[in-house]
C-alpha cells in the first residue's frame, strides 16, 4: 500500500521531467508523394511484378550470381603459383587455392583430379 501511494506521489515529479514531444512532421506539399508512402507503392508493385514475372525476374538473379562470384574470388588471398586442378563443374582452376575460393564464395565444387580438365572454360 505504502508503494502505491509514494508512486502517486513521485507522478507530479515523472510528469515535470519528460523532454516535450517531437514537433509534428512537416505536411509533404501537393503534388508530392512521402517517401514512405513512395517505399509503399514500390513494395507493392514490386510485389505485383514478382508474381506477374516470376520467370524473368529469376532469370535476372541468376545473371547477376556470377557477378557477385567474381566479386568475392577477388577478394580470397591467393597463391600465384600455376598447379591446374579440375573442379567437378568441368572447370580447370590455376591452383588448389582458388578452387578453395570458389568454394568459400558459394560454388558447389570438389576437385575431380589434379591437371586440367579434358575440355573446360578455364576459371
Amino acid at each position: 500500500m505504502l508503494f502505491f501511494m509514494l508512486l502517486i506521489a513521485a507522478m507530479p515529479i515523472f510528469i515535470a521531467n519528460q523532454e516535450p514531444p517531437l514537433p509534428l512532421p512537416l505536411p509533404i506539399p501537393l503534388g508530392q508523394t512521402s517517401p514512405m508512402l513512395r517505399a509503399i507503392q514500390w513494395g507493392v508493385h514490386a510485389d505485383d511484378q514478382f508474381n506477374e514475372e516470376e520467370s524473368e525476374i529469376a532469370s535476372r538473379l541468376m545473371s547477376y550470381q556470377p557477378t557477385l562470384l567474381e566479386e568475392c574470388m577477388g577478394n580470397c588471398p591467393l597463391a600465384a603459383a600455376y598447379d591446374p586442378v579440375c573442379g567437378t563443374d568441368g572447370v580447370t582452376y590455376g591452383n588448389s587455392g582458388i578452387l578453395s575460393c570458389a568454394q568459400s564464395c558459394g560454388k558447389d565444387l570438389t576437385m575431380k583430379h589434379p591437371g586440367m580438365c579434358q575440355e573446360s572454360a578455364t576459371e
